[in-house]
């Protein structure tokens, strides 16, 4: 027989050789040991990468109902009743914070207590330059009245109370003047204040409006969001599960790819067994060992690359899906963030109920300082108020001077009057001491009049909160703030910590799946051994091909055909087998006909039909 040897071991090429017939043997069977030793150092790698992928996906499973518990549980948070009821109890609140700054304005009322202030400094003024007009009226009078004390009459009565109702209405005219400048001092900080309300916190208090009424706005948006991002969920749950049960039936490879390379082994230890028989060939003129050794190792090449292209699109699978499931639970992980976050990300990304909590801390704090200057205001109304009662009551002192004037006046007209021509001066003189008296009555009347004013618009400005409709409204939108506050509060704490854990939870999955699929070589390397054994052994196939044609060859292939059949467990198994010999291992178990094969006997068995009664493997499996 022609008789082979095998080049080097890279080669995976033989070439003719001389040699003997036992320096062959012991080539092909080193080589064959060689393969049979790559194919088992598969099996430990092989199992531990399988059973990492099997560990990733139970956290992923595990994590993935985290995630959607956690996505209901944060989307609850907006659709709490106590939540959403204070919030529209804060939109009402806001509807009459816009009355508020709509009628909240003091400026009318300071400038009517101002224009009263300066009307009644203008009175005074005109007061003291007519009492200044009285006390010369007093020393005319004591001049001629000593010329008139020869005559017997006496008017010293009369020039004495000119002089002393003249220093009781300067007494009076200074005490106005100091109080009507406190009053004035008083009424300038209320309009500072004004001022500042009027402008600053008007500003403010319109600031406080929009952040409210955004943050309920996107509060809202925030229970669209949530309801959007849950109707997705099941969609990305689905495509997890999806990927998860893809993986898990793709794991299945390597138990069948294991067997598979148990039973390449086998029939690789019959080749070593059919190779260390020292008896000679006497049949078929020696080539019966070749056709045993070419017979297997053939069919075990091929088996081998079919065993190699069902592990690499298996294990393909398992990468891609890996690979989904990383995205699906990256999606999970936004969705859930969405549900938290504010969506500024160009800021830093701050959660959404941390934004909404502190623009309602703002809003409390400039609320805060709005009410400090309404009572503030209200204060220097009760200082208007009090300075008013003071003038008021020296207006009073006043009309009596007026009183007294008028009557010193009368009296000595009709004394003067009894004198003739003689006592024309000091007549004179008592009409208009009248005629003063009568300018000091309008004088008060008028300072009178707008003292009234004054106390009228110092009392309304000066109402309590409690007494004040927009001052209640104000309260109730401080309380409404604070129960806001309160809420949102616990409301973080109940989900900040829940979202932190599913967030680290998520991203450890994710480093995990990111690192398994990275690591996933085993592909690669089952794919090169296989390629290579397949390589080795189709070339100890060819090395051997056998001389003989014929009856003879199909008896000795029958004879192949009947050990492998008793190993077949595997559908793969038999079509490999099938496209290799044209005929189930069935009915290769019955001589062959002298004759050709018929083409029905040439032709393979459906794919998947085992041997009757005899049980397949891969029903286990699928």
């Amino acid at each position: 027989m022609n008789q082979m040897a095998l080049s080097s071991p890279s080669s995976g090429v033989l070439h003719p050789e001389t040699g003997s017939a036992e320096e062959v043997n012991n080539t092909w069977s080193t080589r064959i040991g060689q393969v049979r030793g790559e194919l088992d150092a598969l099996r430990a790698p092989c199992e531990q990468s399988f059973l990492t992928v099997g560990e990733e996906l139970a956290v992923a499973h595990r994590t993935t109902r985290s995630l959607a518990e956690g996505a209901a549980d944060l989307s609850e948070v907006f659709s709490q009743g106590e939540l959403m009821e204070q919030a529209r109890r804060l939109e009402g609140d806001l509807r009459a914070l816009e009355q508020t700054l709509a009628t909240s304005s003091n400026e009318a009322g300071l400038s009517t207590i101002n224009k009263a202030a300066q009307g009644i400094g203008g009175s005074v003024e005109a007061l003291g330059k007519l009492l200044v007009q009285v006390r010369m009226l007093a020393m005319n009078a004591r001049i001629e009245a000593a010329q008139l004390s020869g005559l017997g009459m006496d008017f010293a009565v009369f020039t004495r109370e000119i002089g002393r109702l003249a220093d009781r209405g300067e007494k009076s005219i200074g005490i106005i003047t100091g109080t009507l400048r406190t009053l004035r001092d008083s009424l300038e900080r209320a309009l500072e204040l004004q001022n500042t309300m009027g402008e600053q916190h008007r500003k403010d208090l319109e600031g406080i409006h929009d952040r409210l009424r955004l943050a309920i706005d996107t509060l809202h948006q925030r229970r669209e969001v949530a309801r959007q991002t849950l109707s997705l969920l099941p969609s990305h749950l689905e495509k997890a599960r999806r990927s998860v049960s893809e993986v898990v039936s793709a794991l299945q490879i390597a138990d069948m790819t294991r067997q598979r390379v148990e039973h390449v082994e086998e029939a690789l230890n019959t080749v070593l067994e059919v190779l260390a028989e020292q008896r000679a060939d006497e049949d078929m003129g020696g080539q019966r060992r070749h056709i045993m050794v070419n017979a297997l190792c053939d069919l075990q090449s091929r088996q081998l690359a079919v065993i190699r292209d069902d592990f690499e699109a298996k294990a393909r699978i398992i990468e891609s899906n890996l690979f989904a499931l990383g995205h699906g639970v990256e999606a999970l992980r936004g969705g859930v963030t969405r549900l938290h976050a504010s969506g500024h990300e160009e800021e830093g990304g701050k959660a959404f109920l941390t934004d909404l909590e502190q623009d309602l801390e703002s809003a409390q704090a400039i609320l805060e300082r709005y009410q400090a200057a309404r009572r503030e205001t209200e204060a220097s109304m009760g200082t208007v108020a009090a300075m008013t009662g003071e003038i008021a009551q020296t207006v009073a002192a006043i009309n009596e001077i007026d009183a007294e004037m008028h009557l010193i006046g009368l009296n000595a007209s009709i004394k003067c009057g009894n004198l003739g021509t003689r006592g024309r001066v000091l007549t004179v003189i008592a009409s208009e001491l009248q005629a003063f008296a009568r300018q000091t009555r309008a004088l008060a009347v008028e300072i009178g009049g707008r003292l009234g004013d004054i106390s009228e618009v110092s009392a309304t400005l000066g109402t309590p909160v409690a007494g004040n409709e927009g001052q209640d409204l104000l309260t109730g939108l401080g309380t409404a703030i604070q129960a806001f506050l309160a809420t949102l509060t616990r409301v973080m704490e109940e989900t900040e910590q829940r979202l932190a854990g599913l967030q680290e939870q998520t991203e450890a999955l994710e480093h995990s799946l990111d690192n398994t699929l990275r690591n996933f070589t085993i592909r690669q390397r089952m794919t090169e051994v296989f390629t290579r054994a397949a390589t080795q052994l189709d070339g100890i196939a060819q090395a051997c091909r056998p001389a003989v044609n014929g009856p003879a060859l199909d008896e000795a292939r029958r004879e192949v055909l009947e050990f492998l059949h008793q190993h077949y467990t595997m559908v793969n198994e038999r079509e490999v087998h099938e496209a290799l010999f044209g005929a189930s291992p069935a009915s290769a178990s019955s001589p062959p006909s002298p004759s050709a094969p018929s083409p029905s006997a040439m032709a393979p068995s459906p794919a998947g039909s085992p041997p009757a009664g005899e049980p397949d493997i891969s029903d286990f499996l699928f």
